[in-house]
């Protein structure tokens, strides 16, 4: 039975109550389709991470970026390539969104994909589920991370310049990055540029156990990025009118494993484990263009608060290429998403929104290996979200229908989606707050999941999709309670999602030896074959967990606090058909400690995070140990005459543990990063 030490802390310190209640501070949520400034409380199923959190917890991939948050995890494939999971669900169960836009890279097909979205540029970082989350799409079953930036201007700054620079020690790695804004009457622009180059990842020991011939680091995990946006509006009370173009170069390794090793495949996106010879390594050269528009008209009428137009057109591409040069396969992805919505003012503590969505893409996957022949989709979405603000009782409850339609030479595919939501929080004494939600959501298969067939050299699979593949239904119950005071808070979480129909890419044992079967690269069978077979399937799964925090001001003296978090999570995943067998790759329960230290201008930080040995693997997973990892940093603010210079030094994972992630398709031969020492400056004007 799971006794996380952290969690009892946690437990026994959330019954305190002998210091006088306070409210929860305002945050700004961006991702609100009603007014942007709220309670934490309006939206219970909600985490934002403001700037200077952001900055704290900043690496290379979202994924990593926000691992530590409780409930998150990541796909850690390699160094360029993670993203973030939700309570156990990937794939695009968990949708990114770029200042409330879908960023249309083909991430959520394959866990060796790259995001086109990071947090250099982000102002915030918003996490959301529940009615909040219809406003974006029908698939984010495991809720929505929305990166806010101010590409898409949206108010009239003063001049501003923020240039930085850092260094990481564990891949001899560089960034530079610049952002400036400014206006003039009625018009903002704003300017953003990352430049990124990174090596191999330096580790402790070997990376794979089985190859003795590499030590000290991960081969082919070099990084070569690239990103340049610009945006520009004009802005009036009544109006404003807004443009952004962001360009995307990519250019990353991928590691490859070097000998047998058995490992299923359970996951939609490619997240199987498994047996790879040593062949050619494999490098993502990507590309984005994306061009966004927004308009918003203001004040209309008593009735009607606002009206929001959003229009995105992404063109991307990215070629696998061999060591030789030769490219294995090319994905190619264009992409329109056109949205209008409506905003009542509040009447009588009742606030209305209604939206019409529409996404286009085509989407193909061919090459030398022919994965995915053209497939075109059309979703078309209407949505309502209404709000109830009170004293006490908060309601949000939202309704979605959506008609998909997939038009390949194949054979066309249509899937009509309802999906419901609401939740409701409520304001008891003392500061005491408790929240219930409820979601039901419809997803439709992906399009390599219906139409899929050939082999995919980066991920050493042959895969097979299935026209005949059903759409997946997921129930998912919430209950949380908090409490917050003036000194310290606390909260707790629990949650059970039923999902019938789980959409998963099953390895295939076709002689029942308990042995997933290996194939050439024509999908015949051999037991000495370079690829993994895999096949899109249906099964019902059931998620349940929770989530705890406990939050802790200790005064040091009279003018010094050290603020002290602490916190857990865990998840469980089972298939309910055929012998209740566990999903494979979800995060194994993990606790933590942070303590963050301000002292005038100088701020110090140390985060100390355990993650258990997971004990509920899946059929033909290997097993992953317990680890404990250290980070420290140290930061100072130098004030100038006009402008102020940053300067941090971090040591990530100080005793230099050798650790794999449980949920990363890739963990025999991709551990996590060793020492990392970080020096870095940033110069605000």
């Amino acid at each position: 039975m799971l006794r996380p030490p952290l969690l009892s802390c946690v437990l026994s310190l959330a019954f305190i109550t002998n210091v006088t209640a306070d409210e929860l501070p305002k945050i700004t949520v961006q991702s609100s389709i009603f007014k942007p400034t709220v309670d934490q409380q309006l939206n219970p199923a909600l985490t934002v991470l403001n700037k200077d959190e952001v900055q704290r917890n900043l690496s290379t991939t979202l994924g990593e970026t926000l691992r530590n948050i409780p409930g998150v995890s990541s796909t850690h494939f390699s160094a360029g390539s993670s993203r973030p999971t939700i309570r156990g669900l990937g794939a695009n169960r968990v949708q990114i969104l770029d200042n409330g836009s879908d960023i249309s890279d083909v991430s959520s097909l394959s866990d060796d994909h790259a995001l086109t979205a990071d947090g250099y540029a982000a102002e915030q970082i918003e996490i959301l589920r529940g009615p909040a989350a219809l406003r974006y799409g029908p698939s984010a079953s495991g809720g929505v991370i929305n990166i806010i930036n101010k590409r898409l201007v949206k108010t009239k700054e003063p001049f501003s310049l923020t240039a930085s620079s850092q260094y990481d020690s564990a891949t001899n790695g560089e960034t530079f990055s610049v952002d400036t804004n400014g206006s003039y009457q009625n018009f903002a622009w704003h300017l953003d540029a990352l430049k990124q180059d990174a090596k191999d990842t330096e580790i402790k020991g070997y990376a794979d156990s089985d190859d003795r011939e590499h030590k000290g680091k991960i081969n082919n995990t070099h990084l070569d990025r690239d990103v340049f946006a610009i945006g520009t509006a004009y802005i009036t009370p009544e109006f404003r009118a807004a443009f952004a173009f962001t360009n995307n170069d990519n250019d990353y390794g991928l590691p490859s494993k070097h000998e047998d090793e058995e490992e299923g495949h359970e996951e939609e996106g490619h997240e199987e484990e498994g047996h790879e010879e040593e062949h050619s390594a494999v490098s993502i050269d990507m590309r984005q263009k994306r061009y966004d528009f927004e308009a918003e008209f203001l004040k209309q009428n008593p009735y009607l608060a606002s009206i929001l137009l959003r229009s995105s057109y992404t063109d991307y591409q990215h070629h696998e290429k061999l060591d030789d040069g030769d490219i294995a396969i090319t994905f190619d992805n264009e992409e329109w998403e056109n949205r209008i919505e409506l905003r009542s003012h509040t009447i009588k503590h009742w606030t209305y929104a209604l939206g019409l969505q529409n996404n286009a893409r085509e989407l193909s996957a061919i090459g030398e290996e022919s994965l995915l022949q053209p497939v075109d989709m059309d979703r078309t979405g209407i949505f309502s979200i209404i709000q109830h603000k009170g004293e006490q009782l908060n309601l949000e409850l939202g309704a979605r229908y959506d008609d998909i339609r997939y038009k390949s030479d194949l054979g066309d595919k249509s899937f009509n989606n309802y999906s419901t939501s609401a939740s409701a929080s409520w304001t008891f004494k003392q500061g005491l707050r408790a929240h219930a939600l409820f979601a039901r959501s419809e997803r439709a298969p992906q399009e390599l999941a219906l139409y899929g067939y050939g082999e995919h050299h980066a991920s050493g699979t042959f895969e097979q999709g299935d026209r005949n593949i059903n759409k997946e239904v997921s129930h998912n119950f919430e209950l949380g309670i908090r409490q917050a005071f003036t000194n310290h808070s606390w909260e707790f979480t629990g949650y059970f999602n039923q999902i019938d129909d789980y959409i998963y890419a099953a390895s295939q044992d076709s002689n029942n030896d308990g042995i997933a079967d290996r194939v050439e690269h024509d999908g015949s069978l051999n037991e000495d074959g370079e690829l993994l077979a895999v096949r899109y399937a249906n099964r019902d799964a059931r998620f349940y967990g929770f989530e705890a925090q406990y939050k802790q001001k200790l005064q040091i003296d009279g003018r010094h606090w050290l603020d002290m978090n602490l916190y857990a999570d865990y998840v469980r995943a089972q298939f309910t058909e055929s012998g209740n067998d566990n999903v494979p790759r979800i995060t194994p329960p993990s606790t933590g400690v942070n303590f963050t230290l301000p002292h005038g201008l100088w701020l110090a930080q140390a985060d100390l995070r355990h993650v258990f040995k997971q004990t509920h693997n899946g059929k033909l997973e290997t097993k992953t140990s317990s680890y404990n990892q250290l980070n420290l940093m140290l930061s100072r603010e130098i004030n100038l005459n006009k402008g102020a210079v940053d300067a941090y030094f971090k040591v990530n994972n100080l005793f230099d543990t050798k650790a794999r992630e449980h949920g990363s398709f890739s963990k025999e031969y991709v551990p996590l990063t060793g020492r990392n020492l970080q020096l870095g400056l940033t110069f605000r004007y």
